[in-house]
């Protein structure tokens, strides 16, 4: 489930207008739910139509929308189908649509509009039976005449394509090459992990200032020092390689330099490492994490499905508390909890953003086990972020590459389980979007 800026729903139109750049793609045979936030857009969420679909479905993804929209407790609920044909009266859509509405409307969830889109058009769906066509079906230049639609425009917003089965095509080219060589140079080799603790944190110092460039779109930033080469050598520049991107022609700036690349992608080899760039990427830079790591990286072992007794991340951020003196307090039990965003260590989005973008980039020269890293880190932020279907893609690539990692099987199994990560739950910690064609 995700959440954008404030944006009113005037009409139907506004509210075709907006699904796409909720969420960051035109969606296609889905089922998508949108809370109405006193007229304003909420929470959204989307799931593929089933293969088969029943009344049966129709009531079970009624109480699954209840149980992830409980915490918000919208004034009510729009449910949008996107198929390529209009069905038949009576067929298993229509059944399933109509059951979906009912269930809804007996958990007070009131439906404020019923409508469906194919690749002719879209209308409104008749809720008074599953038996009852499907209302006139009008064209698909009205929605792109709408008001909302207008504004994106103005406003420069698009959406992206949809996700696809291809994550991460590899790189190839002299500058992949080369970051490849520095990924070799940096290896720690046979080192136990977690590794060096002065190598860790050192890692730790460029990724920070790795995060600060990209979020600044790439400015220069300072040496951390040290880093991997020995006292006294200097870190690797966080300068910039260029390389082709997928499906481009032109060459694009990379985000960092080769070196640096090298290094970041020889420290996701370490499982210490990739934890530690997960947890500094979404509460901010903190010398209690290494700390933690280093002394209990047993990740997997505290991160938890949330239990109802659980304070949520919406109350814990209204509290005023020293993170590192939290942090300490909690030690790692607290630190695993923002795997599912339980407890009182709230996101910084705007360093998530950026090391998404970093991920990405690096995500195409890595292999083996920093590929599996890489993978999984991208698929939980994207699970942070409340986007169920790119994280299933990320983590289902990093299976592939090895169906024993750990981190992917377990984030894997919250997707399994319906589960959707407590931050995209709650207005106040809910991803917000961090580019024109986000979600």
């Amino acid at each position: 489930m995700t959440r954008s800026p404030a944006t009113a729903i005037r009409s139907a139109e506004d509210l075709l207008a907006y699904v796409p750049h909720g969420l960051g793609h035109w969606p296609r045979e889905s089922l998508v739910i949108l809370a109405d936030s006193g007229g304003e857009a909420g929470g959204l969420l989307r799931l593929d139509l089933p293969h088969r679909c029943t009344a049966t479905l129709g009531a079970e993804i009624a109480r699954y929308v209840g149980t992830v929209l409980a915490p918000g407790t919208p004034s009510g609920v729009f449910v949008v189908v996107y198929t390529a044909q209009r069905p038949r009266p009576g067929a298993g859509l229509p059944v399933l649509v109509h059951r979906l509405v009912r269930t809804l409307e007996r958990l007070e969830l009131t439906v404020r509009d019923c409508l469906y889109v194919t690749d002719g058009g879209w209308g409104h769906i008749d809720r008074s039976g599953s038996d009852v066509p499907w209302g006139r079906r009008r064209p698909l230049e009205d929605i792109a005449a709408s008001v909302l639609h207008t504004e994106f425009v103005f406003a420069g917003l698009s959406w992206g394509s949809a996700p696809v089965d291809d994550v991460v095509p590899a790189a190839t080219g002299p500058d992949a090459d080369e970051i490849r060589r520095w990924a070799t140079v940096h290896d720690p080799g046979a080192r136990p992990d977690p590794p060096d603790a002065d190598w860790v944190r050192r890692i730790g110092e460029v990724w920070d200032e790795v995060l600060a460039a990209v979020g600044a779109g790439g400015a220069g930033v300072r040496s951390a020092g040290g880093c991997a080469g020995g006292a006294g050598r200097p870190s690797p520049g966080v300068g910039r390689a260029t390389m082709p991107p997928a499906g481009a022609g032109a060459p694009a700036p990379f985000p960092v330099s080769a070196e640096t690349a090298g290094l970041l992608l020889a420290g996701l080899r370490s499982r210490t490492v990739r934890d530690l760039l997960l947890f500094q990427s979404a509460v901010g830079p903190s010398p209690v994490i290494p700390e933690l790591l280093l002394g209990d990286g047993r990740v997997r072992t505290h991160a938890r499905p949330p239990a109802g007794a659980e304070r949520t991340a919406e109350a814990c951020a209204r509290e005023a508390t020293d993170r590192d003196a939290c942090l300490r307090t909690g030690g790692m039990p607290l630190l695993a909890s923002v795997i599912t965003g339980t407890v009182a260590l709230t996101p910084d989005w705007s360093r998530l953003d950026a090391a998404h973008r970093m991920l990405e980039a690096l995500a195409p020269h890595a292999q083996g086990e920093a590929r599996c890293a890489t993978l999984t880190l991208l698929g939980w932020i994207e699970f942070a972020r409340g986007r169920g279907s790119r994280a299933h893609r990320c983590l289902d690539a990093a299976l592939q590459v090895d169906g024993g990692y750990e981190l992917a099987r377990l984030f894997d199994r919250f997707l399994d389980l319906g589960q959707v990560h407590e931050w995209a739950r709650h207005r106040t910690t809910a991803w917000r979007g961090g580019h024109p064609d986000a979600a």
